[in-house]
């Protein structure tokens, strides 16, 4: 199981220094939790995404909780102009795990797609159906699908989560899907490395799918090199840092 804590958002008293940031992170580390989604803050407590500020509590991280998955924000709220978001995000030298991407604001396939070349996860944000069509519609590969609901009144948000979820599936296939083209090309252009598309998947259909599960399983018993590949992956500048957990969710020696 991954616990994931959203550290810092706009919440009083959440901590807002690279080194104050670092010490919840490494506490809640330390008490279980796996995933961090964290929001740098410039030197007067504002969000901000400029290189500076988001470099420094990475690093301030790093160095405190060197194996957390940790992803940034992108919030389009904290830099409005499209153009200069992506200049900020372009700029980053000390790279996050993943970045949440909302697919309600302007420039979010931009953004979602910069991430990818960089070799960062993305984390998608679908709060209502209308951002899960443009979600699905972009086809961009993701690490992650988070439902965020506004809603403040049950009857309200079970609606809306019934109209999301019912493309819960059919995103996560027709994100398989372009890994998988993404697989076929790389072995066309060497320099693309397909076998690490392909890795990443086999961990959505061995996450989002029951028989996917299954199927991975009886794969690797077969074909002993899918966990050399899968090994190989978790030290990959272009993988995810959650793929090593895949051994320890789909590894055949330890069922």
């Amino acid at each position: 199981m991954w616990i994931k804590i959203a550290l810092n958002g706009g919440r009083r008293g959440a901590p807002a220094t690279p080194a104050g940031i670092a010490d919840d992170v490494a506490a809640c580390a330390a008490a279980g939790a796996t995933l961090f989604h964290v929001h740098p803050r410039a030197l007067d407590g504002a969000e901000s995404l400029r290189p500076a500020e988001a470099d420094r509590v990475v690093a301030a991280i790093r160095a405190r909780a060197p194996h957390v998955s940790l992803g940034l924000t992108t919030g389009a709220w904290i830099l409005p102009n499209v153009p200069e978001r992506l200049r900020a995000i372009a700029g980053w030298r000390q790279l996050p795990d993943f970045a949440s991407v909302n697919f309600d604001e302007d420039g979010c396939e931009a953004v979602a797609r910069l991430l990818v070349e960089r070799g960062i996860g993305v984390e998608a944000g679908l709060l209502d159906a209308a951002s899960t069509r443009r979600f699905l519609t972009s086809a961009i590969p993701v690490i992650r699908v988070l439902i965020e609901l506004q809603e403040q009144r049950l009857d309200d948000a079970l609606r809306t989560t019934e109209a999301s979820t019912r493309m819960r599936k059919p995103l996560m296939a027709l994100a398989i899907i372009v890994l998988l083209i993404l697989t076929v090309i790389g072995g066309v252009l060497p320099f693309l490395q397909g076998w690490i598309f392909f890795v990443i998947a086999l961990y959505l259909l061995a996450s989002e799918f029951e028989t996917g599960r299954d199927w991975v399983i009886r794969a690797r018993r077969k074909w002993p090199a899918l966990s050399r590949w899968i090994a190989g992956a978790r030290n990959h500048r272009w993988a995810p840092r959650h793929l090593r957990h895949f051994d320890e969710l789909r590894d055949p020696n330890l069922r």
